[in-house]
C-alpha cells in the first residue's frame, strides 16, 4: 500500500500520479455533514476535485479500468428516516444537506466513469466508523466524540433525538 496525499484541484499532477497504480480509494472531501457553509462553495471545494479526478482517468492509457473505492456516507445520502425505518441499498436517496448532495453527486460521477470503463468503482456507504487508531477528536460521530469528551472531563451535547437509529462499523 502506498500513501499520498494530492491536490485534487491541481489537474496537472494527478495524471502523473495516477498513471502507475492499480487502485485508488477516493476519501477526498472538504466539509462534513454538520458543517453549514455556503453552497457555492462547497460545490467548488468538492465538484472540482472529482472532475480532476475523472478526466485524469480519461486521459491515461491502461489495459484495464482503475479500481477505485469511495467513501460516501450514509446518513447524508438517504436523510431522515420515516418512523425509523431503517435505511438499505435499496432505499431511495434523499439528501437533506448540501454534503448529501455533493456525496451522491460523487457516486453519480464515478458511477458514469464506471459506465465509459474508465474505473470500477465500489461506494461505500460507510456509517459512524470507531476504533483505537482514531485519535478521538472529531465533531462528529458519536463514538468518537465521547470518548474524547470522556477522556478529557467535558460534558458533550447531543444533537438531535435520542430516537435515532445509527450504524455503527468497526475499523481494526
Amino acid at each position: 500500500i502506498q500513501w499520498s496525499v494530492l491536490d485534487l484541484n491541481d489537474s496537472k499532477s494527478i495524471t502523473p500520479f495516477l498513471k502507475d497504480l492499480d487502485a485508488v480509494i477516493y476519501l477526498a472531501h472538504e466539509g462534513g455533514p454538520n458543517v453549514v457553509k455556503n453552497w457555492q462553495d462547497e460545490s467548488d471545494q468538492n465538484l472540482l476535485p472529482i472532475q480532476n479526478f475523472i478526466e485524469s482517468l480519461r486521459s491515461i492509457q491502461r489495459s484495464a479500468p482503475m479500481k477505485v473505492i469511495y467513501f460516501s456516507s450514509v446518513g447524508a445520502i438517504y436523510g431522515k428516516s420515516p418512523n425509523n425505518i431503517p435505511w438499505n441499498e435499496l432505499s431511495p436517496p434523499t439528501p437533506v444537506s448540501p454534503y448529501g448532495v455533493l456525496k451522491q453527486t460523487t457516486e453519480n460521477q464515478l458511477r458514469l466513469a464506471s459506465l465509459e470503463k474508465l474505473c470500477d468503482c465500489i461506494c461505500l456507504r460507510v456509517s459512524n466508523p470507531y476504533g483505537n487508531h482514531f485519535e478521538h477528536q472529531k465533531s462528529q460521530g458519536i463514538i468518537d466524540v465521547a470518548i474524547s469528551k470522556i477522556k478529557s472531563g467535558t460534558p458533550f451535547t447531543l444533537y438531535g433525538s435520542t430516537e435515532f437509529v445509527r450504524d455503527f462499523i468497526h475499523t481494526d
